[in-house]
């Protein structure tokens, strides 16, 4: 009752003022699931960090129930709590069991996703004046950029998941601490998208995009010394060094598909780009948090929420 006359009634229309649904409903998923991260990192709600696919999959099939039902809010309340209500626990009650019973849970709600953007593909595709014309895939550097977007998206809410979890629960840094580490990605991400535009309007844009890459792919690679050289100071130049390579890649991206395409269908062309990124984290984290489940297996909680 809190949530959907925020989220349906209040704001999804609104987003929708000035982008197309699909671009709206993206924002509102990255909003939505930033929302539940609390419930992914505290233990006596028991939610794993790849069931954010889930909370994804019905951000898009509320979208779609809202649009359809004349942007009524009491139908995504209807569905939303019809949904909240199933329990599939009796099923596969612990252990290996209740693992299976969440992506179980997963699977379905990612197949009703797939299924209503698969219809949205179709109904787009037969009208005469869609809402988001695919022929702007056409565009290579259009098709480049959702492609690089969706990779930069997971590989950066993966980190921000995992880094988090690590330095708090396992390095038993406080929060502030925790915070000070990732203002180095916030403020140079901040500071090198400035100089990333410069760069290209000089040098052109291929070059800035690989040298922000290949950033991005070293201060991953010191992140993953940082047990060994637990500093602030060495948390803060690899998350800078990652900072960097993401104002000049995302920055740059966006500047080429701008450029690219004609001023009417501009707004389109960013918004896809913004969609593929919130899409590819989304991904990333369901990712990362089901390799960590794999790879740690019943001592993931133990570890994770370990208390200093």
């Amino acid at each position: 009752f809190s949530e959907e006359p925020s989220f349906r009634g209040f704001a999804q229309p609104r987003l929708q003022a000035n982008r197309t649904p699909l671009a709206a409903t993206a924002i509102m998923a990255a909003a939505i699931t930033g929302w539940h991260l609390p419930l992914f990192v505290m233990p006596s709600f028991g939610l794993k960090p790849f069931e954010a696919l889930t909370t994804v999959a019905v951000t898009i099939w509320y979208a779609w129930l809202f649009n359809h039902a004349a942007g009524s809010a009491l139908i995504t309340l209807i569905a939303h709590a019809t949904e909240g209500s199933i329990n599939t626990e009796d099923l596969w009650p612990a252990g290996t069991d209740a693992t299976r019973e969440t992506w179980l849970y997963v699977a379905v709600w990612c197949a009703v996703a797939v299924i209503l953007l698969l219809l949205f593909i179709g109904i787009e595709a037969r009208h005469r004046d869609p809402l988001m014309p695919f022929r702007i895939f056409r565009i290579r550097s259009v098709l480049a950029a959702n492609v690089v977007g969706f990779l930069l998206g997971a590989v950066i809410f993966a980190n921000f998941l995992v880094l988090t979890l690590y330095v708090q629960q396992v390095l038993h840094w406080s929060a502030l601490k925790t915070g000070v580490t990732f203002l180095a990605t916030a403020g140079t991400t901040v500071i090198w998208a400035g100089v990333a535009q410069a760069l290209t309007t000089r040098f052109g844009p291929r070059p800035v995009i690989v040298l922000g890459t290949v950033m991005l792919v070293i201060g991953c690679a010191l992140l993953t010394q940082l047990a060994h050289v637990a500093g602030l100071w060495y948390a803060m130049l690899a998350t800078g060094v990652t900072g960097l390579g993401m104002g000049f890649a995302a920055t740059t991206i966006l500047v080429v598909v701008q450029t690219d395409v004609d001023w009417s269908r501009r707004g389109m062309a960013t918004g896809l780009v913004q969609f593929s990124r919130t899409i590819g984290g989304a991904v990333g984290v369901g990712l990362m948090g089901a390799a960590i489940t794999a790879s740690i297996g019943p001592g993931a909680s133990a570890i994770l929420d370990q208390r200093p």
